[in-house]
């Protein structure tokens, strides 16, 4: 009996252990300087060649077939080239369909309510936005342009006003505004409304911003980056589609992009943003009533635009930044806490100056698709991400746990008997 007792005791001891070792590897290993992929993050870039200065894109299933297609700004084509994937990260050749007068921005959405993505695009020198409804085989017959002055130079699309419909946010950097145009669920949009911002807004992102001095609440709001200013505008909305006079944060040199994501998993929306004059990025920790932290991390040179999304797999939103000059893209690291990770600089030789974060192959990973006009090109780069440390140590020590589990008593036994 005594024996029994002792093997059992030595059982417990033995889990209780590998519980205690895997428990503090895990809590030690969650540090950002651990909690990253091993081995490569991406696979080198495959060039697409795609004449006409592709200059922005986005990506979503404009097919109906669940695998995700391109659409692709040609501003120097004045056109949006739609591009299927195959599943496996390649994609087709280039469908041109002719837009408005140098296109600066495309966003992917259903804006018909039919079930097929539709696309909408910003042109800058003609001052419009077109609409192009989507015959469900990513056919775009029907183009509607749809006046918006002061050079508009990027599009969002999101439900303003909560009623189901997708609606439109678009800066325009000449009159320092933001329009935003309500759409019926139909296709059709209402005239552009302007709210003011500051000097040369950029890029939108939105979200329910916990940003200002004020209470949370559950409506849509706009954060806006002015280039000229430094500095975001968040505008909060009211939930029918219009918005505050601007509040503004200051941020780094030269602000040309921001997106929006719980960086510290405290379920509040938080920002970053692309500083391309001080050559970093700008990382917004949302506090309802108390105003937002601000803290700034290397990016590298020249940083043109940013894709959040999560790259190796820990649960955390991490940041990818295009650095034309320098011809790479910047891979920051979040550590659930809201920092950044310093930059994991990858060589991308065709001077990308656009990314986008989606899964194109259909592994659960995010991949980057990267637009580079001087080289006409669009690259994709799969994520190749193994499982971080922090995986196979957790894993490992369960794995160690069962098998002194099961061994030991057969130990025992064996022991007992000799």
């Amino acid at each position: 009996m005594t024996n029994t007792s002792g093997a059992i005791g030595a059982v417990r001891a033995c889990a209780s252990i590998w519980g205690a070792v895997a428990l503090a590897a895990s809590g030690f290993l969650a540090n950002p300087a651990f909690a990253q992929c091993l081995g490569a993050v991406l696979q080198p870039p495959s060039a697409l060649t795609i004449k006409g200065g592709p200059t922005a894109l986005d990506a979503g299933d404009l097919n109906g077939d669940g695998v995700i297609d391109l659409a692709v700004v040609l501003a120097d084509r004045n056109a949006v080239a739609v591009m299927r994937g195959d599943g496996a990260g390649g994609f087709g050749v280039p469908t041109e369909i002719r837009v408005g007068t140098k296109p600066s921005s495309v966003t992917i959405g259903d804006v018909n309510g039919d079930g097929a993505n539709d696309s909408v695009v910003v042109n800058t020198e003609s001052n419009s936005v077109s609409i192009l409804l989507n015959d469900g085989h990513a056919g775009f017959a029907t183009t509607t342009d749809i006046p918006v002055d002061g050079s508009p130079v990027f599009v969002a699309a999101v439900d303003l006003n909560k009623d189901g419909a997708l609606d439109l946010a678009v800066p325009a950097a000449r009159d320092g505004t933001v329009a935003v145009l309500l759409g019926d669920g139909s296709g059709g949009f209402s005239a552009a409304r302007r709210f003011g911002v500051a000097a040369n807004p950029r890029w939108v992102a939105a979200g329910e911003l916990a940003m200002a001095e004020t209470e949370e609440s559950s409506n849509v709001d706009l954060a806006v980056v002015n280039a000229d200013t430094n500095n975001v505008s968040v505008l909060r909305g009211d939930g029918t589609g219009s918005f505050s006079d601007p509040f503004n944060l200051p941020v780094g040199v030269f602000p040309v992009a921001v997106a929006a994501g719980d960086l510290n998993r405290d379920r509040k929306t938080d920002l970053v943003v692309a500083n391309q004059g001080s050559d970093n990025v700008s990382v917004l920790i949302a506090r309802p009533g108390g105003g937002p932290i601000e803290q700034q991390y290397e990016a590298w040179l020249g940083p043109s635009s940013l894709a959040t999304g999560d790259l190796d797999s820990d649960g955390n939103v991490d940041v990818v930044v295009t650095n034309p000059d320098a011809k790479t893209v910047s891979l920051l690291f979040g550590d659930g806490r809201g920092a950044l990770s310093t930059p994991d600089k990858v060589a991308v030789p065709m001077s990308a100056t656009f990314a986008a974060m989606r899964d194109v192959n259909g592994d659960g990973k995010p991949d980057l698709v990267l637009a580079a006009p001087q080289a006409n090109a669009v690259a994709v780069m799969l994520n190749a991400c193994l499982p971080p440390l922090s995986w196979w140590v957790r894993r490992g020590a369960a794995l160690l746990t069962l098998a002194a589990i099961l061994i030991l008593p057969w130990f025992w036994r064996s022991k007992r008997h000799k």
